[in-house]
């Protein structure tokens, strides 16, 4: 459930290359505490943004094409807070990474807030 404070981190900061462009790479992660948040940040000099899924199960993102795709933007060097599903000890979510850039990086931090 989502909190109308400011972002409160609940698990560790995970880091997702993408080191070839056009190719996701998927990362499971967990949270200290349950947590339905997600904050994600991009800390890149590419010109290009990135694009995540954050899944329950193990499924890769891919770039937007006119058929659309499961993908949310991440635009360059910036950092969005998004409500997906429950990640705690026991629960694992992943979350899948893909740029047309390469090496593309992001962060993610489980938590709370706004």
């Amino acid at each position: 459930m989502a909190v109308n404070i400011p972002f409160y981190p609940m698990g560790k900061t995970y880091k997702i290359e993408a080191p070839v462009a056009n190719t996701a790479v998927t990362l499971a992660i967990t949270s200290d505490s349950p947590c339905q948040q997600y904050l994600l940040a991009t800390h890149t000099d590419a010109t290009k943004p990135c694009y995540v899924r954050v899944s329950a199960s193990n499924v890769a993102a891919s770039l937007p094409t006119a058929n659309g795709s499961y993908a949310m933007l991440i635009p360059p060097t910036s950092r969005i807070i998004i409500t997906g599903p429950q990640v705690n000890q026991n629960n694992t979510v992943y979350v899948s990474l893909i740029s047309e850039n390469n090496n593309a990086e992001c962060y993610v931090t489980p938590g709370e807030g706004l």
